[in-house]
C-alpha cells in the first residue's frame, strides 16, 4: 500500500475479508492514512459473526454501521479488534428455558440477545461517543431510553 500514487490513494481501499487479511489492511490504512473499506462476506463463519470491529471518527460514516451491525452481531467494537470469547464478554447468552414463571417483560429480556457496542477508554473514542450521543447520529447508541 505504501507504493500507491496519489490518484489511487485518492479513491481509497477496498477490501472483502473477515479475518487477518481485513486487519492487516484497516491498520495499514489507518497508519498511511487512507480511506478504507472492509466488507465481510455473507458466508463467513458464526464464530467471526458474533462481534465486528469498525474503525474511524467520521460519526456520519460510522452510525449508520453501528446501526446496521447492531441488528446483526451481539457486540460492535468501535476503534478495537476484535476480543477474545465468552471469557471476556459472553456473546449470545441466550437462555433456553425459564425456571418458574416470567413475565413477558422479563421473559423478552431474558430470551434476547443484548448487543453491546465496546470501545477503549481513551478521549479519542470518547469524543466519537459524545459526538455520537451530541448529534444523535445512531439510534443505537442513545441515552433516550423507552421505558
Amino acid at each position: 500500500m505504501s507504493s500507491l500514487t496519489e490518484t489511487e490513494i485518492e479513491n481509497g481501499i477496498i477490501c472483502v475479508s473477515a479475518g487477518n487479511h481485513a486487519q492487516g489492511i484497516a491498520l495499514s490504512c489507518k497508519l498511511l492514512k487512507i480511506k478504507g473499506t472492509i466488507y465481510m462476506p455473507s458466508p463467513t463463519p458464526n464464530q467471526k459473526n458474533e462481534q465486528v470491529s469498525v474503525f474511524g471518527k467520521d460519526v456520519n460514516t460510522l452510525s449508520p454501521l453501528i446501526d446496521t451491525l447492531v441488528n446483526l452481531v451481539c457486540r460492535v467494537n468501535l476503534n478495537s479488534s476484535c476480543q477474545r470469547g465468552p471469557d471476556v464478554y459472553p456473546f449470545t447468552g441466550r437462555k433456553d428455558s425459564a425456571f418458574s414463571t416470567l413475565s413477558v417483560h422479563d421473559a423478552l429480556r431474558s430470551f434476547s440477545i443484548r448487543t453491546f457496542v465496546a470501545s477503549k477508554d481513551n478521549d479519542y473514542n470518547n469524543a466519537i461517543l459524545n459526538e455520537l450521543l451530541d448529534k444523535k447520529a445512531s439510534h443505537f447508541i442513545s441515552t433516550d431510553y423507552i421505558l
